[in-house]
């Protein structure tokens, strides 16, 4: 589910953020609250609290009386119904995450061995299990931003193997990589 759009402060129910925004307009540091209509749309709690998407039905399938709490206008097209339907949805790419870790005892059991621990757009890390190794790197930016693990650590990775990335195509081997916004892959090394 992605955040709903709170038009007035009528809409909200968190007390902190309805708190907050009453104290600065008593205070005259916003005259409206359109003036803070922006932040509280990004940071409100109350985009956890709106009715759970099941399908596009009435109501998103949460009810069939009057939901307590307004829901989402993109929930005909964003519910739990769509997800388990389109096969490169979050849902799937979850459920390929933990069948991946189910299968994979390096990924729990290993040992974790931080790369680029000052990097702040990537974040890769290492797994070791006995023989077995795998590399996990995951770019945290909107930006494509480029990775080379043998300049971090000497990482064997020339026999690399793609176990799963989040992107529709399958992202390439790790040595001097490009990885596009919010791309994560994981590797068998």
């Amino acid at each position: 589910m992605t955040n709903a759009e709170f038009e007035s402060l009528d809409s909200l129910d968190d007390p902190m953020t309805v708190g907050a925004i009453e104290e600065l307009l008593e205070r005259g540091a916003v005259d409206a609250y359109e003036d803070v209509q922006d932040l509280v749309n990004y940071r409100s709690r109350d985009h956890s609290r709106t009715p759970m998407q099941w399908d596009r039905s009435t109501n998103a399938g949460f009810n069939e009386g009057e939901p307590w709490f307004a829901l989402n206008e993109n929930y005909t097209d964003v519910n739990v119904a769509a997800a388990l339907a389109e096969e490169h949805s979050i849902y799937q790419y979850y459920r390929a995450l933990i069948d991946l870790r189910d299968a994979e005892d390096v990924l729990v059991y290993g040992s974790y061995d931080l790369l680029v621990p000052d990097e702040d757009r990537i974040y890769a890390y290492t797994r070791t299990l006995a023989d077995e190794r795998a590399l996990i790197v995951l770019n945290w930016s909107a930006e494509p931003t480029c990775f080379d693990p043998e300049a971090i650590e000497p990482i064997e990775i020339d026999a690399a193997t793609v176990l799963l990335g989040n992107y529709e195509d399958r992202p390439a081997d790790p040595p001097e990589r490009r990885f596009r916004p919010y791309e994560a892959a994981v590797y068998r090394l």
